[in-house]
């Protein structure tokens, strides 16, 4: 009889692994193409500290989850001043981001 082979991650981890890695190719596109250095500084450090998440998420350490609960509030707040189309479509993204961290902070 085959034992049953536990996964390392539950279904909002993983979710939240691909959120993460979504994000972080959105802030590689901006700062592509960003007009200015302001954008691009903050696109570079928004993308270094959703890597940092990532790493955390995927090594089940808490720091994981406090980097990207924290970076997708501030990300979640940019898209709510922004507004329109795109600026919607991220603050769901990033609320999805901070409820499912809350989620695997509370897990690890």
């Amino acid at each position: 009889m085959k034992a049953k082979r536990k996964s390392k991650f539950s279904a909002a981890g993983i979710i939240l692994i691909i959120l993460i890695i979504i994000r972080i190719i959105a802030q590689a596109i901006g700062a592509i193409y960003s007009s200015d250095s302001i954008s691009l500084i903050s696109y570079i450090f928004f993308g270094i500290l959703y890597a940092i998440a990532l790493i955390g998420i995927y090594q089940k350490r808490k720091y994981g989850a406090i980097v990207s609960s924290i970076v997708a509030a501030i990300d979640l707040l940019g898209a709510l001043i922004v507004g329109g189309v795109v600026g919607v479509g991220a603050g769901i993204v990033d609320a999805v981001i901070l409820l499912l961290s809350l989620k695997e902070y509370k897990t690890i």
